[in-house]
């Protein structure tokens, strides 16, 4: 039996009328589509089933028309999450089918301009859509069949693969392009003296108390005022560089700033080698953790760019606290070093604490080994064997 396709269906209010038609097509001709106004249950917290429905989906159906060219908020998020989904997927039968549809003779957003649309300019257009799905199907399904068999196939491989062989090749030296980050989100406990699981924070701004550093997932959501920090660690060496925008309505709107390397974390010195650790801030710092705020009223949260390059930047001087970077030379490291990447992220010990080690490691104490926990996302440059420099961007989302 082949399994009814889930369709994400995104549009602007202005849209609904259209967009309800073609909810109804797609639903009589056999898929599963969802829309807000339609599947959220009545008292449901609606931007948490918006994300579980787009994490859950198999095709996004981004509407485009001229009033939804012009819209913030909430569409443009959910056409974020999409486009982070859509780059993020390792396996290409897994990966999502994000289509345009545009609803009139409109321009398509940048952000979708390498996407071939389908035009549905009147109801009965649909069938354009229809049809581009079922290929997907048929894609969906031949891949999940082609994935069991592999799975059958090297089963035994995988099982002798365990996970401590995959940790020793992280931070085997001399590996490949990986990154790892970790988003520490802050809970505070009653003190705890001299323990060394939770992060103290000393009397600097009258506040003396502890924190347990809890592990978070890259699709995790946070909220504004949370304290958050992050660690850094790579599988090969290199210098790091970490700048911060943010992100208002779900797209980074905000200026780049360089967080990392600074004098007063490591004394900026930003060289990084496999099972060394960075951590932002630092567990020194006056407060040692980032706090989740702005003044824009559109914000929705952090989006963190690690830059891991063989040899220094010489155009880069190292301040004491994080400085302003040039949006042109921000633009022209992007061009220079974006590239594909896979993606892991270990949901299984999302919200698990920091050890003991972790947190020794982010004080330059320790080095991390094969008998440590493997960071909770690790990026990986899909060909680096013509550069082994590596630029992942990490959003830390606020809802």
């Amino acid at each position: 039996m082949i399994p009814r396709l889930r369709v994400f269906i995104s549009y602007a209010r202005e849209d609904a009328r259209r967009a309800d038609s073609l909810y109804d097509s797609l639903n009589a001709a056999g898929f599963e589509p969802w829309m807000d106004h339609r599947d959220i249950p009545e008292a449901a917290e609606w931007q948490s089933e918006i994300n579980r429905a787009i994490g859950r989906c198999h095709a996004f159906l981004a509407c485009i028309s001229s009033a939804s060219t012009q819209k913030s908020g909430v569409l443009a998020a959910e056409l974020e999450s999409a486009l982070q989904r859509w780059k993020r997927k390792w396996w290409w039968w897994k990966r999502l089918f994000l289509l345009p549809v545009r609803f009139e003779d409109c321009k398509t957003p940048e952000k979708l301009s390498q996407l071939q649309w389908v035009d549905v300019f009147e109801d009965k257009d649909w069938v354009k859509v229809a049809r581009a799905l079922r290929r997907a199907q048929r894609s969906f399904v031949a891949g999940s069949a082609a994935a069991i068999a592999l799975v059958v196939v090297l089963a035994v491989s995988l099982f002798i693969a365990s996970k401590s062989n995959l940790i020793a090749e992280f931070r085997r030296p001399g590996g490949d392009a990986r990154v790892g980050i970790t988003v520490w989100k802050l809970k505070y406990v009653s003190p705890v003296p001299g323990s060394k699981t939770l992060i103290h924070e000393s009397v600097c701004r009258g506040v003396d108390a502890d924190w347990e550093p809890l592990r978070t997932s890259v699709s995790d959501q946070f909220q504004v005022g949370d304290h958050v920090r992050v660690s850094i660690e790579t599988g090969l060496e290199g210098y790091v560089y970490v700048v911060d925008r943010e992100l208002h309505g779900g797209e980074a709107s905000g200026a780049p700033k360089l967080v990392f390397p600074t004098s007063r974390i490591q004394g900026g010195n930003n060289l990084v080698h496999p099972g060394k650790l960075i951590e932002l801030p630092d567990q020194q710092d006056c407060p040692p953790y980032w706090t989740l705020s702005s003044q824009h009223a559109s914000y929705s949260g952090e989006l963190l760019t690690v830059l891991i390059v063989k040899r220094p930047l010489k155009d880069v001087s190292i301040q004491r606290d994080a400085q302003d970077l040039p949006q042109s030379k921000f633009d022209a490291w992007q061009k220079r070093w974006t590239a594909p990447l896979t993606t892991m992220d270990d949901r299984a010990r999302a919200r698990y604490p920091a050890t003991a080690s972790e947190l020794a490691a982010g004080q330059g104490a320790k080095t991390l080994t094969h008998d440590d926990p493997l960071p909770q996302t690790v990026f990986q440059k899909i060909d680096s064997s013509d550069d082994d420099s590596i630029l992942v961007d990490y959003p830390i989302l606020v809802k």
